[in-house]
């Protein structure tokens, strides 16, 4: 199968893997070995992982992305520091 070609039961490897996901190698490898990306390592110890199983995980981490809000929990300067009132 020549690269960029994309068909039903497609596997990618793990670096095509890294750029479709916008992800860094490490990243994708950590996902991998803490099998919260499914993917199988043949002979030669290359992993390849299903386009489908990527395509789900993308859907997954955008579902749990897009209900959420950045709100800050600090009051105080912004940095995590809060301000203490002195008895002077």
């Amino acid at each position: 199968m020549a690269q960029g070609q994309h068909h039903q039961g497609e596997v990618l490897s793990l670096p095509e893997t890294c750029r479709v996901l916008g992800l860094g190698y490490f990243r994708v490898y950590g996902l991998i070995l803490t099998k919260r990306l499914p993917a199988v390592q043949d002979r030669k110890r290359h992993w390849w992982i299903d386009r489908t199983s990527v395509e789900q995980f993308q859907r997954n981490i955008k579902n749990a992305t897009s209900g959420k809000t950045r709100r800050s929990h600090n009051s105080g300067d912004g940095q995590g520091r809060h301000r203490v009132a002195t008895g002077t």
